[in-house]
C-alpha cells in the first residue's frame, strides 16, 4: 500500500514538473514597421516553427509560422499604423502549449521621421540647385542606412528587455503546485480507503 502511494506521488511530481518544463515564454517588440516576436520553452529551447495568431481585439487578423529559431516577424499594416490598437500575439507550440504577448497601441505610434524634416529644409534652402537635391538624397540614404543598422544592433537588447517584463515563477506558484499535488494525493487516498 505504501509503495503504491509513493509511486503515485512520484508520478504527480513528474507530471507537475513536466508541465512547468513545457511552459512557453513569448516576447514581442516593435522594430520600425515590423513587430518581432521570439518564443521559447521555460527550458530555454526555442519554439520551433510555432504557429502565431495576431488578434486586434477579439478578431483574428493574421496567422503565420515562426522559424526554427523561435523567431517570427509581423509587418504592421498601414491601417494599424494610422489608427493604432493593442495587438495580441498568441504563440502555439506542439502539444497545444501556448502563451501570448500584448503589444500596446502606444508602442505602434510612429515617431516623426527626421528624413522628412531634413529633406524639406534642404529643399527650402535652394530648390533650383541640383547639388542641394543630390546632397539631400545622399543624406537621406545615409540616414536610412544608419537607422537600419541601429535597429539591427538594438534588436537583441529590445528582446532582452521584453524578456525582463515576463513574470517569473514566484513563491505563490510553487505553493499552488504543491497544493495540486496534495489535492491529487487526497483523491487517490480517498479512493484507496474505499477499497
Amino acid at each position: 500500500m505504501k509503495y503504491k502511494i509513493f509511486i503515485s506521488i512520484l508520478f504527480l511530481v513528474f507530471i507537475s514538473s513536466s508541465t512547468y518544463a513545457h511552459r512557453i515564454n513569448v516576447f514581442c517588440w516593435v522594430d520600425g514597421q515590423n513587430i518581432n516576436c521570439y518564443s521559447k520553452f521555460s527550458t530555454g529551447s526555442p519554439v520551433v516553427e510555432g504557429t502565431y495568431k495576431v488578434f486586434k481585439g477579439n478578431k483574428l487578423i493574421f496567422e503565420g509560422k515562426g522559424d526554427k529559431k523561435g523567431n517570427f516577424t509581423y509587418k504592421i499594416p498601414s491601417n494599424i499604423l494610422k489608427n493604432p490598437e493593442d495587438l495580441k500575439f498568441v504563440c502555439i507550440a506542439e502539444m497545444g502549449h501556448k502563451n501570448f504577448w500584448i503589444v500596446k497601441k502606444e508602442e505602434l505610434i510612429p515617431s516623426k521621421s527626421n528624413d522628412e524634416n531634413i529633406e524639406s529644409e534642404d529643399v527650402e534652402e535652394d530648390t533650383n540647385t541640383e547639388k542641394v537635391t543630390s546632397k539631400a538624397i545622399d543624406y537621406k540614404k545615409l540616414n536610412r542606412l544608419f537607422k537600419k543598422t541601429i535597429e539591427q544592433e538594438l534588436a537583441p537588447i529590445k528582446r532582452d528587455l521584453a524578456e525582463l517584463k515576463e513574470p517569473k515563477i514566484d513563491f505563490r506558484d510553487i505553493l499552488g503546485g504543491i497544493g495540486y499535488i496534495i489535492g491529487f494525493m487526497g483523491i487517490i487516498m480517498y479512493f484507496k480507503s474505499r477499497n
